[in-house]
């Protein structure tokens, strides 16, 4: 049986590492791509150490904490042509998103 994988960072931590430049952005609707690009959502997966994409969709329906409402949106903000500094200013202007 597959343990809960418990969230180890902020909503402040997700949107400094957005902001930071260290990640680069993939906006084609993958996770990651193989020249090391990656979505919004990796990059909270990379954050909660979860390299494998194993973290379960647990009670209330939340990824690491983070419901899976508002997950959605990023993903759709990310695909959409959001940059990651864009989305991170949307989670730091409205908070009830987080």
């Amino acid at each position: 049986m597959q343990g809960t994988l418990e969230k180890t960072v902020t909503k402040a931590d997700f949107i400094t590492a957005l902001r930071s430049d260290k990640f680069d952005q993939l906006q084609d609707g993958r996770m990651f791509d193989n020249e090391g690009k990656v979505c919004a959502l990796m990059v909270w997966h990379l954050l909660n150490n979860d390299t494998g994409l194993n973290s379960p969709i647990g009670a209330g329906n939340s990824i690491f904490g983070m419901p899976s409402s508002t997950a959605d949106r990023i993903a759709t903000l990310n695909d959409s042509g959001c940059t990651f500094s864009e989305i991170a200013d949307i989670l730091d202007n409205d908070p009830s998103r987080f």
